[in-house]
């Protein structure tokens, strides 16, 4: 009878420690990721802000400068795609993590280059219906992003490094 218990207790024992192993080494892939992707996510938003702010000044005098300095910020937003696909991963679940990033920044370009259509054909570059649709679509996928994220934690029971 007590080499069955003993037999059980020691079953419980390896199953705790191969969770934590697993644990362990989805943090680690995780956060090797999400330390790479959050300099380039930063870099993306302080872009967006910057050119939320400068849209917001245009004026019909400046347009020959708007026209020129778009293609400036398409490519910075392009470069960092560029960076985020270079970003090596390490499995799936870390792959879907950069998918959703990935989708995100191409809206943010999308929403760049349908001003710089705007600007190419000589009207102001506003906020159209269009460009409304895909600034909701990419805040739908930084929610996204959020949920899935929490939900890996959980599942791998990591803890948030800020705190």
């Amino acid at each position: 009878m007590s080499h069955r218990y003993l037999l059980i207790s020691l079953v419980l024992v390896a199953t705790v420690i191969a969770g934590c192993q697993r644990s362990k080494k989805a943090a680690k892939k995780f956060n090797d990721y999400n330390d790479k992707a959050t300099v380039l996510m930063t870099q993306m938003q302080n872009e967006l802000i910057a050119y939320e702010k400068w849209m917001r000044q245009y004026s019909k005098e400046d347009h020959s400068s708007y026209k020129a300095e778009i293609k400036n910020r398409i490519a910075k937003m392009r470069k960092i795609l560029k960076d985020l696909n270079a970003i090596e991963v390490a499995d799936k679940e870390i792959e879907d993590f950069r998918g959703i990033q990935r989708k995100a920044v191409e809206k943010m370009i999308q929403i760049f280059n349908l001003h710089r259509s705007m600007l190419n054909s000589g009207a102001p570059p506003f906020a159209t219906d269009e460009v409304k649709k895909l600034f909701g679509e990419y805040r739908a996928l930084i929610t996204d992003f959020q949920q899935k994220r929490d939900k890996f934690k959980k599942k791998y029971r990591l803890k948030d490094r800020r705190n």
